[in-house]
C-alpha cells in the first residue's frame, strides 16, 4: 500500500511581554487584539470541527501542531491581563453599539449591517472567553491537547533568536524554561520543538535539544544544503540529523506561498476585509481589500457574504493544490507553518478558511492532516542530513535580527551573558541568602526578556523601533542593577527596586532558579 501524504499545519503564536508596558499603539493591546481576533475564535473553531478517529487505534490523530510561546502563556493566564481584556472587549462592544445607532439614525443600512456584524462578533468573543473557556485560553489549548486534537510543540521561553545568543548556557535557559513551560501550562512533555523564526545554527541548539529529549525539530529550507537535491522535492521528506539522530521537518515554501505571499496569497483577495483601514473614531473596519493597488481612500465596503463565498473557494483550491503537491512522491510530508495571528487578526477570514481546509481534508481520501510527531514517524525518509545556518527571515542569513542597526543590542547582550555567568558562579558558591536569591532570580527573568527576538527585529524593520529599543534597554538595565545588587548583598534599596520590577515583570514564578 502506498504511503499516504501528510499536510502538517503548524501554528506558532507569540506576542512579546507587554503586561504593564504600554497600551496603545504599542503594548498590551497587541495581546488583546490577538485574543479577540485569533485565539478565542480559533478555540471556538477547534471545538466545532468534525473530527475522525484513527481506524487502527480508535484514537484521534492531532490535526494541528501548535507552539504557544511561554511568555505569551504567562500573559494569557495572568489575572491582570484577563481583567484588562474584558475591559478591552467591552470598549469594542460599546464602540460598535454607538456606530450601529448612528448609522440607523442616518438611514445607512449597509454601514449599520457591517457594524452590527462586528458587534455580534465581539459579543460572541466575550461570551466564549468568559463562559465557554472560563477566562483561561491556555487551559483551553491544554484541553485540546489532552483530547488529541492538537500537538503542543516546545519553543524558547521569550522567543529568543537562538542562533545569535552566542552562549550555550543561554540557549539552554531559553529552551529548558520553554520545555518546563509545556509541562506547567499544558501538562505534557513535548516531543518536538519550534525554533523561533525557524532560526537554526549547528552546535549549541542541536546539543541542547538532544539533551532535553526533543525528538523532532522544524527548520527552514535555507538550513538544507540542497546542492545535490532537486529543490522542489527537498522539503517533502523527513530527514535525520547526522549529529544527534533527531528527525527534521522542513518548511515547504511552495505550499506556504499559497497563503503567505504578499503578491499571490489568498489574504490579498479583493473580497476580504481590509486590515489597514478603520473608522477614525470607532476603529471598526468597514472596508474590503478591493484591490491591492487601490488607495486606502478608495476602498469599497465589505460584504461578509461575498467574503464567505471566496473563502470556501480558496479552501477548495488549497486542498486541490495539496493533493497535486503530494503527487511528487509517496509519503510526502508537506509542512506549512504560519503565525497563528495571521488567522483572524491579519486575515479576518483566515479561521473560516482553516475550518474549511480541515473539513475537506478530514473527509477526503487524499493527503491527511498530521501532527509534527506523526509525520516525522510515518513520512517518507530523506536520509541523513547536515544542516547549515538558516531562518525564515528575509535577506542574508540572520540579517533580519543582526545588522548595523542592532549591533549595540547584541554587544549589550554579550556583556549581560558574561555578568550572568558571574552571577551563577556566586550562587553556586553558596554566597547568596534569601534576599540575594530573589534578586538573582528576577535578574535572570529580566535577561530572558531582553533576549526576546522582537526587540532587534522591530528595530531592524523600523516598526515601533523606539518602543523596542526602550524595552530592550529597560530589561538590560534591570538585569544589571539586580545582578550587581545580588552579588554586592541585598539591602533595603535593592529589595525595594526588586519589588517594583517584579510587580511589573511577573513571569515564570514557577520555574526553578537554575532553569533561568
Amino acid at each position: 500500500m502506498e504511503q499516504r501524504a501528510s499536510l502538517v499545519l503548524v501554528l506558532h503564536s507569540h506576542i512579546p511581554y507587554c503586561r504593564k508596558q504600554g497600551v496603545w499603539p504599542f503594548g498590551e493591546e497587541w495581546v488583546f487584539e490577538a485574543m479577540a481576533d485569533t485565539y478565542v475564535p480559533m478555540l471556538d473553531m477547534l471545538a466545532a470541527v468534525p473530527l475522525r478517529h484513527d481506524e487502527s487505534s480508535g484514537s484521534r490523530n492531532p490535526i494541528l501542531s501548535v507552539a504557544v510561546s511561554p511568555v505569551l502563556c504567562e500573559q494569557l493566564r495572568d489575572d491582570y491581563m484577563t481583567k484588562r481584556f474584558v475591559e478591552y472587549i467591552d470598549s469594542r462592544i460599546a464602540a460598535a453599539e454607538a456606530d450601529v445607532a448612528h448609522h440607523l439614525e442616518v438611514h445607512d443600512d449597509i454601514m449599520a449591517g457591517i457594524a452590527r456584524g462586528y458587534l455580534e462578533r465581539c459579543i460572541d468573543v466575550k461570551h466564549s472567553f468568559l463562559d465557554r473557556w472560563g477566562s483561561d485560553l491556555v487551559g483551553a489549548f491544554r484541553y485540546f491537547a489532552a483530547e488529541g486534537i492538537i500537538e503542543v510543540l516546545a519553543t524558547a521561553a521569550t522567543h529568543a533568536y537562538l542562533p545569535l545568543l552566542d552562549d550555550e548556557g543561554r540557549v539552554r535557559a531559553q529552551l529548558k524554561t520553554g520545555i518546563l513551560s509545556c509541562e506547567h501550562h499544558f501538562g505534557l512533555k513535548p516531543r518536538a520543538a519550534w525554533l523561533p523564526e525557524l532560526g537554526y545554527s549547528p552546535g549549541a541548539i542541536d546539543s541542547v535539544l538532544q539533551e532535553l529529549g526533543i525528538e523532532c525539530v522544524l527548520v527552514d529550507p535555507s538550513s538544507l544544503a540542497t546542492s545535490d537535491r532537486p529543490l522542489g522535492a527537498a522539503s517533502l521528506v523527513v530527514y535525520t540529523l547526522a549529529r544527534t539522530g533527531m528527525s527534521v521537518l522542513v518548511r515547504d515554501d511552495t505550499t506556504v506561498a499559497q497563503v503567505w505571499s504578499r503578491d499571490t496569497g489568498y489574504p490579498g483577495d479583493g473580497s476580504y476585509r481590509e486590515f489597514h483601514k478603520r473608522h477614525d473614531v470607532s476603529g471598526i473596519p468597514y472596508w474590503r481589500v478591493t484591490s491591492k493597488l487601490t488607495d486606502l481612500n478608495y476602498k469599497q465596503l465589505y460584504s461578509a457574504e461575498q467574503a464567505a463565498e471566496t473563502v470556501r473557494r480558496h479552501a477548495e483550491h488549497f486542498c486541490e493544490f495539496i493533493a497535486d503537491r503530494a503527487q511528487q512522491r509517496p509519503g510526502a510530508v508537506i509542512v506549512a507553518p504560519f503565525d497563528m495571528e495571521l488567522f483572524g487578526h491579519w486575515w479576518h477570514e483566515g479561521i473560516a478558511w482553516l475550518s474549511h481546509v480541515i473539513r475537506i481534508l478530514s473527509e477526503g481520501a487524499g493527503p491527511r492532516l498530521a501532527s509534527v510527531s506523526a509525520a516525522s514517524r510515518d513520512g517518507a525518509s530523506g536520509g541523513v542530513v547536515e544542516l547549515v545556518d538558516g531562518s525564515w527571515g528575509e535577506g542574508a542569513v540572520h540579517s533580519a535580527w543582526a545588522n548595523e542597526r542592532t549591533e549595540a543590542m547584541w554587544r549589550s547582550l554579550k556583556e549581560a551573558q558574561s555578568l550572568r555567568s558571574r552571577l551563577e558562579q556566586a550562587r553556586a558558591q553558596g554566597r547568596f541568602g534569601n534576599g540575594e536569591q530573589e534578586l538573582a532570580s528576577q535578574a535572570c527573568r529580566e535577561l530572558l526578556l531582553a533576549e526576546a527576538s522582537d526587540w532587534p527585529f522591530l528595530v531592524s524593520v523600523g516598526q515601533a523601533a523606539d518602543y523596542a529599543m526602550a524595552r530592550f534597554d529597560g530589561h538590560i538595565g534591570n538585569f544589571t542593577r539586580l545582578a550587581m545588587a545580588a552579588m554586592d548583598g541585598a539591602d533595603d534599596a535593592a529589595m525595594a527596586a526588586l519589588s517594583d520590577i517584579a510587580a511589573r515583570d511577573a513571569l515564570f514564578g514557577w520555574a526553578p532558579a537554575s532553569y533561568l
